[in-house]
């Protein structure tokens, strides 16, 4: 992970569990998609976490 990745997460308004669960959830290679799909790299964030909590929730019904 780059600086200015790490930075936009920590600038992000998220609680340290929230920065965890981010962190966990998803993968470089899932960011990296995320970030090169659009040009504002912040939504693309924000855009990834929202993605990472709705897997995760599918995926905890189903297994």
């Amino acid at each position: 992970m780059s600086i200015e990745e790490e930075k936009l997460i920590i600038d992000s308004p998220m609680s340290d569990e929230d920065i965890e669960e981010f962190l966990v959830t998803l993968s470089q290679e899932q960011i990296k998609k995320v970030i090169i799909k659009e040009d504002d790299i912040a939504s693309s964030i924000i855009q990834a976490i929202w993605c990472s909590k709705k897997e995760v929730k599918v995926k905890s019904e189903f297994f």
